[in-house]
């Protein structure tokens, strides 16, 4: 997240549509991890704690008091995450959560206990239309919505919202205020993909979206604005002699037209530049012959 103004207020940059776009056990792990790195000489022990919950089964009980003292302060985080349950601060027990058996192992169980590929069920279904609208089939059951629809809302203005869907355009201003914020059209189609509706896998996003997406973003790069000196020569001589002194002083020449005998250049190597003119220019002295 990244400070925006003076207020207190943040908003999600690249890096977190990055985190976002991930499965829910990676994220999870991305913040275990962090947390073992902070553990100092306790991090052997956290890292054992961790592992084993990928040998636990989900709701069965499990003694704190066989914990070291790092592992039982190791559980407040846990239980923070969601890893583990336990029904207060003064219990003797703790449970695994299914979430918890999920990141140690890196993927979920199916049903009968098998590991299974793919992600946790989506509580959002967004379909994008050729004309850039957006429909977002919600799960009103899911809190996790919340979020989705809010990274959303970075890219596409959001002006329909009832109890099962919500209703958006992807708006060239929204896209431009992506890029500001560091977040790239490819991260937007990777997010829709992510959480595309089923009926809508095969096509995906659009390709006109994605093509009219990339050249909103490119906008800002089609002009560049460069501080520099025209410089105006009078012959062809002149204009040749200019050319060879910008390649000696290692001036940028952004601009040069041999028709009209000009060059643009760097303002600081203009000063440079003439002098080197004026000494070309200048008549030379015929040495005296010997008598």
């Amino acid at each position: 997240m990244a400070a925006v103004g003076d207020g207190g207020d943040v908003e999600v940059t690249g890096r977190g549509v990055d985190f976002l776009l991930k499965e829910r056990h990676e994220q999870v792990w991305a913040l275990v991890d962090e947390y073992i790195r902070a553990a100092g000489d306790a991090k052997g022990e956290v890292v054992a704690l961790v592992l084993t919950l990928a040998y636990a089964t989900p709701g069965e009980g499990y003694a704190i008091h066989e914990l070291s003292e790092a592992q039982k302060a190791a559980l407040d985080v846990l239980f923070a995450l969601g890893l583990v349950y336990r029904r207060n601060a003064s219990s003797s027990r703790f449970y695994p959560t299914t979430l918890g058996v999920d990141v140690a192992f890196g993927a979920r169980r199916s049903a009968g206990g098998a590991r299974a590929g793919g992600d946790f069920r989506r509580p959002v279904d967004v379909i994008v239309q050729t004309n850039f609208q957006v429909l977002a089939y919600t799960d009103a059951g899911v809190n996790t919505s919340t979020l989705v629809l809010a990274t959303l809302n970075l890219f596409a203005e959001l002006t329909t919202r009832l109890p099962n869907l919500v209703v958006g355009t992807i708006s060239r201003d929204a896209i431009k205020r992506c890029v500001d914020r560091g977040i790239r059209v490819p991260q937007i189609v990777k997010f829709l993909r992510a959480h595309a509706h089923p009926a809508m896998k095969a096509s995906g996003v659009p390709q006109n979206v994605t093509d009219q997406m990339a050249l909103w973003a490119g906008e800002g790069n089609r002009v560049a604005f460069t501080d520099g000196v025209l410089v105006a020569l009078d012959s062809d001589a002149l204009y040749d002699a200019a050319l060879d002194a910008a390649r000696d002083l290692d001036a940028r020449v952004h601009w040069k037209s041999a028709r009209k005998r000009c060059l643009f250049v760097d303002a600081d190597a203009e000063p440079d530049l003439r002098r080197r003119l004026a000494a070309a220019a200048a008549p030379r002295k015929r040495k005296a012959p010997d008598n």
